[in-house]
Formats: structure tokens, C-alpha cells, sequence
């Protein structure tokens, strides 16, 4: 027995685990014939073309005991929204043959993490079989358990059965390997199977752009040049879908080597749909503004308005395809059509950043929109009223013309005052040489304004980095040169953040003129005693402005009313509105808003008073910390208000509109209602109503039935909410903050509320923040006008796994797992009261079947539960 203790560590493994040995025999290859269909059927698929499932259904005809076709078909079924369909036929076969390896892997994958058990059976009942170890490794490397993933891999791919299936094993393979740092090894994995002469074109191109990524997106640079080089090849000689271009052509930028302008090229070499808003990309880039504007015509006109049905609102297609407006804008001023880039700015505004006149609300906006209709530069060289033909009855006589010289220079300091500035120094290169004075004075203002926000955009970076340091003094007083110090000091502090703003913002000041300090120290002295807002222990806010609050008066900040100094002052004069601080345990940190509309806003939600002044932003740049790791940042609440990103929202009814043009397309109202009315998933036994690990797919499904709603009585299909019921809604989450705000600030008044709230989150920061998101949330479902708008939100976060970079998706999946916890009570209790919902069947597939005011019926009981209600913060 001895003897076998040393064998335990090795063998326990492979027991518990139900793997097979490293000496497991491949399944025999399969059919020639059937590899070459589902080939083909990835190839089409690639390309979202219908056909690809009549040739998977051919290869699963020609080999029936194999996995890959089927899983291809649950795939085609996942992207119509009835994956619920293909686990309840898994399922089914089951029931018969309990046994069934492949439909135990089919059913087990669709399943998530709970599905696991299904695969290790799988594995233990077939060793053979490819797609069960590469299921284990998969779920693996989800737990971050790189060494279980790996091993698990090796093994699905020396067990695959046609070449096709080895290169995604492969793939798979790869991905472990560069998570645990082995990149090389990656590398040269993939680049053998892309060598394996028995590879199917469509599956050599989709492995070497894969290749392509993974070298770009190494930390090595040979391999980043040797990526960037293999993507232009590959954009050169093979036709790509515009997803897999636009990752490509990404990556090559700012990449070591000559990988961009080898891919620009590559480019031009064969015709496709998306390559020519690439190449316009660039060419914008290098000033041909004229030459980029007329190739996003042009794709735009091949591809329509982006229109399922029609009547989907006034930024449908040009928020979709290529010439979005932040694209467009500075391109147009470039091409002299100033009145045209302003004017389609103006109608992608939320209604409500308007006025009764059409006009921005925010003066300074207004007057640009004044300027730029007015202005003699104006006119499209592509259309009518050119102001170059002497021929055209609106022809100006500039700059001879006193009055249009006037109108040049109220256009040019309207573009300033708006903080406009990329647009201004695209103008500047349009003024005729007569007004050489007025080109030379724009662009130098103009780029005076770009170069402090990059000034911020890159000192932000630093303190990310923890490479920030204030400037050095030319005076020596730093320490510089002084024996014992070692430069200029970090940047560890709030403090130091607005110390190290003071020279960039004084140098732009000097050139863009105005009142504002162009003294280095003097501008450090009046940043550190900007007036601040403080939360205690936790952290402070620099007060963004623009006016102080009765609560600014109250607490010994000034009178309420007057301007706001310091830092808040300084960034008017950029037109930006900003908001800075810094939290225990985190270096400081800032974000900038080009703002469209500040106003003061208040009113009540569950009986709790709000109020605070609201920045409706275009762009946050740079935004947060958290969206500079890659996390969509759609607003905040971090001072006596909120702020919301509009550019952020247009991203996300984008997602709204691609769901409407891709159910439309090839399939009209039967494509939808099969999504709609599918039955959702039978319960098994053991398993509740109320889970959300088995959602699959409930998020898109609820956007079309919100869509098909609203279609009903019109002449459309499917129509997406606006930008003004999105933007509301991502307000009204933060109005629920300003809630909480009220119920627990200041702390001195709410000492016990707050202490009963901290102790039942264990006083644990990460639960706090968790908590406060969920609330928040919870306030909007219960007030917004559709409250499927928020609950979309939490069903998204929830199939995401809660994963994320910020708190809200941890926080919206818990919440829907108490929504559904609320319905599945109420429905307990009062099944007759449900009759759109299948008690048995999991709520979270039936979701989509639920009214607004049904959904704002458990929100509001989940409310009360919760002591959300005005009675518990004595409103």
C-alpha cells in the first residue's frame, strides 16, 4: 500500500475529474463530405448568411454520431433567440437516453456553469470525444484555472476529427496558453494548424486573423510586428466580414511596425462591405477630409439608411453605418460644409436639449448653431450653395465682404466659446489667405484648447500608472539637482492631481485669451483651494460648478447662487465640465464632459425628494478610471448631481437598432413572433422558477417585444426607444442615488439609518457600493415610463455573468435574481393573477412576456421589501 501513496497526487486527479488517459484513440475522422458542408456552413455563417444551416444540417445527415453540425445548429438557434428550444430537445433525448454522451456535452454547454456535471458525465461515458474535454477546459478557464484548461485542451484537440474542429481546438488551446502568459507557444500552435493543408479556405481565414490578434495583443513588440504584417496580408488577399476587419485595422494602430500603413493598404485591394469607412478613417486622419467624406457616402448609400421598416427616428442610419456624427463632424468642417456637419449635430440633440425653436438650450451652443447658418464658409463642395461658383445665386463675395468677414469671425470665436476645438482647427484651414489673420489666430487658439484636454487626458494616464509627477520648475525649487531629492514630486494626491492641472491649464490660457490665469503658481494656489464636497472618511469631489447649492451654502462653501471658482471656473473656459476627486484606498481621479445641457433638476421618486444640477454630456474625454479599463461609463452621480454621457447611450440603442435590422432582415414579423412566442424551458426536477442561470438570450428577446410594441398602429416593424427615453432612464438610475443622498447625507443626521444600512452590508466597501447600484436601479424600474427599458439592463448584466469592471454588473444581476425572487412569490401566492406566465417554466425565459405595468408591479413590491418607500426616510 506504501508503494501506492506516491501514485495518489497523480491519479486522484483524473478520477475525481472522470478524464480519460493520454492514450484515449481519436473517434475515427469523419466523412469527407460532411467536414466540407459544415466548412462551407462556418464560412457562410461568418457572414450572417441563411444558408449556412441548410449545409449543417447536411453534415449532420451525412455523420450522425457527430458533435460539431449539432452544436453549429444550437448556435443557429441561439442567434434566433431560441436556445430555450434546443435545451429542451437536449434535454428530451435524455430523458430517453440517459446515456447519451453527445446530447449530455449539448445540453451541458447551453446549461453554463451548472451544466458542468452533464460534461465530466459526457466525458467519463465517451473518453473519445473532442468537444467534452474541450467543454471542461472551457469552463476552466472561465474559474481561471489555467492549468485544468490547458491540459483539458491538449487533449480536446489531439481528439478532434476533422480539420476544422482541430483549429478551433486549437484556438481554444491558444487562449489558455496566452491567459498564462505563453504567447510564443500560442503563436506558433495556431500558425501550424493555419499550415494544415487539409484546412478549408473559410477556416484558414478566420484562424490566421485570430492568429493576426493574438500577436497584436502581445506584449512582446516582434510579435506585435509580425501580427500587424499578417493582418495586412490577410486583409489584402481575403474577403472579411467588417466585424473581423474593424478588429484588425484597430489593433494596427499604435502598434510597432509598418503593420497600420501595410493594412491601409491592404484596404484598397479588394472591394467589401466596411473597408471603405476604414480607409476614410485613415484618410481623415491624414486631412483628406474631402476624399474620406465622399467614401462614407458612398458606403452609406450601399448600405441604406439602416431603416427596418422605416419611421425609427431621426438618427437612425447615420448613428449605425460609418458617417456617424463624431466621425463626420470634423471631416465636414474640413471640407468647408460647416452648416451641414452643425445641422446634423443639432438633430441627433435629445428632444430635450432643445428649445421650442429647434435650437440648443445651452446659449453657447445656440449661438454656434446662429454662426454656422450664417456663416460664408458654408456649403457642401459636393452639393448646392458653393460658395466657390461665382454661378450660384447664394455666392458671397468673401472676404471682400465686410459683412461675411463679420460672420467668418463670430463663426470662428462660436466654435472657441462651444469647445469645439478639432472642428476649429479644421476651419482654420478653409479660411481663405485674404483673412490669413483669422486662419493663423484660429488655429492657434483652437489647437491651445486641444492640447490642454490631451494635457489632462495624458497626466489622467500617469496616475493610472503610477508615473505622474507634477512638472519640473525651471527655478530648481522641485529639488532638481538639490542633493537628497529626486525630482519633482508624484502625483498622489488630490492635491497634487489639481497642482500637476495648474501648468497645462495656464499654458492654455495664454493662447486662448479671456480672463483666465496664466501664472503657474498663482493657478496652483487657486486649483487646491477650489471649493470641495466632502463625504466623510470616504472621499471628496472638487464642486464641478457651476453655481453652489443652499447645501453649499449651509455648509460654509459661499452663497448659493454665485459662479463656482477654481478648478470648476477653469474648465468653463474650456466649454468642459468636470468632475474630480479621490476615494479612500484609490488614487485621484478625473473625467471631462463637453456638456450639451447643465441644468437644475429635482423631484420625488418613492416618495423620497432629489435635486441637484444634471450635465447631459457628448463624450466624456477623458472619462473615468473605470472606462478607461474598458467599462461602458453611461453616467455618474459623484457630486451634488449627475452627469450622463450621451455618446455612451447612443452605443447603446446601436445595440437596439443592429437587434431590429438583423430580426427584420430575411424574415419580417414570422422572424420575430417565433422568438416571442417560443415556449420557454420546462422545469426539471430540483430546479426553481426563479433562477437566472438559464436566461439564454431573455435580453434581446424583451428588446423585441419592446420594439414590436411600440411598432403596433404604425407603419413600421420594430421600433427602438429614442435617445431621450434612454438618457432619461440612465437618469433616473442616478436620481435614485440622489435618493439614497438624501436618505443618509450628511451622516450626522442619519447616524442610525446609515449604521443599520453599513452593518447589513458587513461593512464591507465592495457590498456598500454593490447595494447602493442596486438601488439605484431599482428606483428607475419602478418610475421610468417603460420600465422594461432598466430591467433590459439587468437581464444583459445577468447573462454577462455579472462580470464587469465596475460594480453595476455584480449589482444587476443580484437584482434580477430578487425581481424574479418577488415574481415567483407573487405568483405562489396568486397564480391567477399571472395568466401571461407558465408556472411550469423558468420566469426568467417568460420576461419578455410581462407589460410595463406588470413589470413596475413587482418592482414596486420589491421596493417596499427593500424599505425603499418615503416612509422609511421620513419624506
Amino acid at each position: 500500500m506504501a508503494r501506492l501513496l506516491p501514485a495518489l497526487p497523480l491519479v486522484l486527479p483524473l478520477v475525481l475529474d472522470g478524464c480519460a488517459g493520454p492514450g484515449v484513440a481519436p473517434a475515427p475522422p469523419v466523412p469527407v463530405a460532411a467536414s466540407a458542408a459544415l466548412a462551407e456552413a462556418r464560412a457562410l455563417a461568418r457572414f450572417a448568411d441563411p444558408r449556412a444551416r441548410g449545409l449543417a444540417l447536411r453534415a449532420r445527415e451525412l455523420a450522425p454520431d457527430w458533435i460539431a453540425p449539432r452544436r453549429f445548429l444550437d448556435d443557429a438557434l441561439r442567434v434566433e433567440l431560441l436556445a430555450p428550444q434546443a435545451l429542451a430537445a437536449h434535454r428530451a433525448t435524455l430523458v430517453e437516453r440517459p446515456d447519451d454522451g453527445a446530447a449530455l456535452y449539448l445540453a451541458g454547454r447551453l446549461e453554463g456553469t451548472r451544466g458542468e456535471a452533464r460534461i465530466a458525465r459526457a466525458a467519463r461515458l465517451d473518453p473519445s470525444s473532442a468537444w467534452a474535454q474541450h467543454g471542461l477546459a472551457w469552463n476552466a478557464f472561465r474559474r481561471a484555472a489555467l492549468g485544468t484548461a490547458k491540459r483539458r485542451g491538449r487533449r480536446a484537440l489531439a481528439l478532434a476529427r476533422d480539420p476544422g474542429e482541430g483549429a478551433f481546438m486549437a484556438w481554444a488551446l491558444a487562449r489558455y496558453l496566452a491567459a498564462d502568459g505563453r504567447e510564443g507557444e500560442a503563436a506558433s500552435l495556431l500558425l501550424e494548424r493555419v499550415a494544415d493543408p487539409g484546412l478549408a479556405p473559410g477556416d484558414r481565414d478566420w484562424l490566421t486573423g485570430e492568429l493576426a490578434l493574438l500577436e497584436l495583443n502581445a506584449r512582446d513588440d516582434a510579435l506585435q510586428r509580425r501580427g500587424g504584417l499578417r493582418a495586412a496580408k490577410l486583409i489584402g488577399e481575403a474577403d472579411l466580414p467588417p466585424r473581423e476587419l474593424e478588429r484588425l485595422y484597430t489593433l494596427t494602430r499604435g502598434r510597432p511596425g509598418p503593420g497600420a500603413t501595410a493594412v491601409y493598404l491592404a484596404l484598397a485591394a479588394r472591394e467589401g462591405e466596411g473597408r471603405a469607412r476604414l480607409r476614410a478613417r485613415r484618410l481623415a486622419e491624414r486631412g483628406a477630409a474631402a476624399l474620406a467624406l465622399e467614401l462614407l457616402s458612398e458606403e452609406e448609400e450601399m448600405e441604406g439608411d439602416g431603416s427596418p421598416g422605416g419611421g425609427q427616428g431621426r438618427e437612425m442610419g447615420s448613428s449605425v453605418h460609418g458617417g456617424s456624427a463624431g466621425q463626420r463632424r470634423p471631416l465636414l468642417f474640413a471640407a468647408g460644409s460647416v452648416g451641414e456637419a452643425v445641422e446634423e449635430w443639432r438633430r441627433s440633440l435629445p428632444d430635450f436639449a432643445l428649445d421650442g425653436d429647434g435650437l440648443p438650450r445651452d446659449p453657447r451652443l445656440a449661438r454656434l448653431v446662429r454662426a454656422a447658418r450664417a456663416c460664408p464658409l458654408d456649403g457642401n463642395p459636393r452639393g448646392p450653395n458653393d460658395p466657390n461658383d461665382p454661378n450660384d445665386p447664394n455666392h458671397l463675395d468673401y472676404p471682400n465682404d465686410p459683412g461675411a468677414v463679420a460672420r467668418a469671425r463670430e463663426l470662428a470665436e462660436a466654435l472657441l466659446a462651444a469647445g469645439w476645438f478639432e472642428e476649429a482647427r479644421a476651419l482654420s484651414g478653409r479660411v481663405p489667405a485674404g483673412d490669413l489673420e483669422l486662419a493663423l489666430d484660429l488655429e492657434a487658439r483652437a489647437t491651445a484648447g486641444a492640447t490642454a484636454l490631451a494635457g489632462v487626458r495624458r497626466l489622467l494616464a500617469e496616475v493610472d500608472s503610477g508615473r505622474a509627477h507634477l512638472e519640473p520648475r525651471l527655478d530648481g525649487g522641485d529639488g532638481l539637482g538639490v542633493p537628497g531629492e529626486r525630482g519633482p514630486p508624484r502625483v498622489r494626491r488630490l492635491d497634487d492631481l489639481l497642482a500637476a492641472l495648474a501648468p497645462i491649464l495656464a499654458r492654455s490660457n495664454a493662447r486662448l485669451g479671456g480672463e483666465g490665469e496664466t501664472d503657474p503658481d498663482a493657478l496652483t494656489r487657486a486649483l487646491v483651494d477650489s471649493p470641495r464636497q466632502g463625504f466623510g472618511f470616504v472621499g471628496q469631489v472638487v464642486h464641478p460648478g457651476p453655481v453652489l447649492s443652499p447645501e453649499d451654502q449651509r455648509a460654509g462653501l459661499g452663497e448659493a447662487g454665485t459662479p463656482v471658482g477654481g478648478l470648476a471656473a477653469e474648465l468653463l473656459r474650456l466649454a468642459r465640465f468636470g468632475v474630480f476627486g479621490s476615494a479612500i484606498g484609490y488614487a485621484p481621479d478625473g473625467v471631462l464632459l463637453r456638456p450639451v445641457l447643465l441644468e437644475p433638476r429635482s423631484g420625488v421618486h418613492l416618495g423620497v425628494a432629489w435635486r441637484g444640477t444634471v450635465v447631459w454630456g457628448e463624450g466624456a474625454d477623458p472619462p473615468p478610471r473605470s472606462a478607461r479599463r474598458g467599462a461602458a461609463i453611461a453616467g455618474a452621480a459623484v457630486h451634488e448631481g449627475y452627469w450622463v454621457d450621451l455618446d455612451v447611450v447612443r452605443g447603446e440603442r446601436r445595440r437596439w437598432v443592429r437587434l431590429a435590422q438583423r430580426f427584420w432582415e430575411d424574415g419580417g414579423d414570422g422572424r420575430v413572433e417565433r422568438a416571442l412566442s417560443a415556449p420557454p424551458l420546462t422545469l426539471e426536477s430540483g430546479e426553481g422558477r426563479a433562477g437566472t442561470d438559464l436566461l439564454l438570450g431573455e435580453a434581446d428577446r424583451l428588446r423585441l417585444a419592446v420594439m414590436g410594441d411600440r411598432a403596433r398602429g404604425s407603419d413600421a416593424s420594430l421600433v427602438p426607444p429614442t435617445l431621450d427615453e434612454l438618457a432619461r432612464v440612465t437618469g433616473q438610475h442616478e436620481e435614485g442615488h440622489l435618493c439614497d443622498r438624501a436618505r443618509f447625507l450628511p451622516v450626522g443626521r442619519h447616524l442610525g439609518r446609515v449604521f443599520l444600512f453599513l452593518a447589513a452590508a458587513g461593512f464591507s466597501p465592495g457590498t456598500v457600493t454593490r447595494r447602493l447600484e442596486e438601488r439605484a436601479q431599482l428606483t428607475a424600474l419602478c418610475v421610468a415610463d417603460d420600465p422594461r427599458l432598466p430591467l433590459v439592463d439587468l437581464v444583459q448584466a445577468a447573462q454577462d455573468g455579472g462580470a464587469g469592471p465596475t460594480p453595476h454588473g455584480a449589482a444587476y444581476a443580484k437584482l434580477l435574481e430578487d425581481f424574479l425572487a418577488q415574481l415567483d412569490r407573487d405568483l405562489e401566492a396568486r397564480p391567477d393573477a399571472w395568466p401571461e406566465l407558465d408556472v411550469e417554466a423558468h420566469l426568467g425565459q417568460q420576461l419578455h412576456r410581462l407589460g410595463p405595468e406588470r413589470v413596475r408591479e413587482v418592482a414596486l413590491a420589491l421596493a417596499r421589501r427593500r424599505g425603499l418607500m418615503g416612509r422609511e426616510a421620513g419624506s
